[in-house]
């Protein structure tokens, strides 16, 4: 397994340099982009039809980003290598994506979605035909009305041992995918109470649902509740 990865990996290097070595002396080096941007260029040339231009854009997307977001890229690419008549090539590209990601921090669902688009190759996926265009696989929760809504929950001090105690709180909280907080984790803790008080403010609180490729997903999401900035309600 690990000589097929590393063949594979070799694999797409190769064909990096292939393309770069033929892309003629006419061709202007774009400059280093934020991943957005890059990607987004890469998409507008293979919606357009393309696909050489498409090829060479997400192949440097490839080897220049490494897909720590846009893991959808892979399959972009090999649907690029499909349409000019270069299947192997399609395929070598997603064994490499695949076993890249095994090796990285990537979510097991984005893995698991890659394995299933290198399964149903050359079909290209309905979920990336339906987007017309790139949706961040993250879409995190956020409180139902917004801030101002935890905000609301939110009382000082949060006990009478802390009047005088002001500062932030940052609390990691795990939200389902029907919008319920069920889970906590102090970042940054300001006073017992406060963190007490903070995790209450936010279990009285409704989420709108975080989602993952337009689908309700469960994740964490990073909350700072800043405590002795609003009105005593103590």
């Amino acid at each position: 397994m690990k000589y097929f990865r590393k063949t594979v990996y070799y694999s797409l290097l190769l064909i990096a340099l292939l393309l770069i070595n033929c892309g003629g002396s006419n061709q202007t080096v774009r400059p280093k982009s934020p991943v957005d941007v890059s990607f987004s260029q890469a998409y507008n040339a293979f919606s357009q039809g393309n696909y050489d231009e498409a090829k060479r854009l997400f192949l440097n997307h490839v080897l220049t980003d490494r897909f720590a977001i846009h893991y959808e890229s892979y399959m972009f690419l090999a649907e690029c290598f499909k349409q000019v008549g270069e299947m192997d090539s399609g395929r070598v590209v997603l064994n490499s994506g695949i076993a890249f990601m095994e090796g990285s921090m990537m979510g097991e669902e984005d893995i698991a979605d890659l394995r299933n688009w290198r399964a149903s190759y050359p079909t290209f996926p309905p979920m990336l035909r339906e987007e017309n265009g790139f949706v961040p696989y993250n879409e995190p929760p956020a409180p139902l009305g917004g801030m101002i809504a935890l905000i609301q929950n939110v009382y000082y001090p949060c006990s009478p041992a802390t009047s005088g105690i002001r500062g932030r709180i940052i609390i990691q909280v795990l939200i389902d995918d029907e919008g319920l907080p069920i889970d906590f984790k102090i970042d940054r803790s300001l006073h017992e109470d406060c963190d007490l008080m903070a995790i209450s403010a936010i279990q009285n609180t409704m989420f709108l649902t975080g989602k993952r490729k337009g689908r309700p997903r469960k994740m964490w999401v990073a909350i700072p509740i800043d405590i002795g900035t609003h009105k005593d309600r103590f």
